[in-house]
């Protein structure tokens, strides 16, 4: 059973969703961004752990995520600032993927792209999302 902070950001998040799917197409990768290789991958994703750094969606009442180097992560919606939801992350090396786990749902694997020429801006391939709810800028 899900926990009152879950159900609460489970909420928002389907809101924001809503609210970004109504106004934009599903997700189509960006042609311009290239995808990270396994390496390049675990380079970005364990730097922003050690630095303490996180990545935000694009969305006002999004999501921010901050992954830590021993698999751990909190999440963030800017709905529900004051309290964060526990996750895991890994890096699926076979399929160079960054897969994750929110609480007790469900794990969910994708690949990662970058921008070229914009620095800390990433698109996650995730089925059914938007470009903006699937692009993550790294603050």
């Amino acid at each position: 059973m899900p926990t009152p902070l879950a159900s609460t950001v489970a909420a928002a998040l389907l809101v924001a969703l809503t609210a970004g799917c109504a106004l934009e197409p599903a997700g189509v990768r960006p042609p311009e961004a290239e995808v990270l290789s396994v390496e390049e991958l675990r380079g970005v994703i364990e730097r922003a752990a050690a630095e303490g750094r996180a990545f935000d969606d694009g969305y006002d009442g999004g999501l921010t995520f901050t992954l830590q180097l021993d698999g751990q992560m909190k999440v963030r919606s800017r709905f529900v600032a004051r309290k964060a939801i526990a996750g895991r992350w890994r890096i699926d090396a076979d399929g160079a993927r960054l897969c994750t786990r929110i609480e007790s749902d469900p794990e969910h694997c994708a690949r990662v792209y970058r921008f070229p020429g914009v620095g800390g801006r990433y698109y996650l391939d995730v089925a059914g999302g938007t470009q903006k709810a699937n692009t993550f800028v790294l603050r």
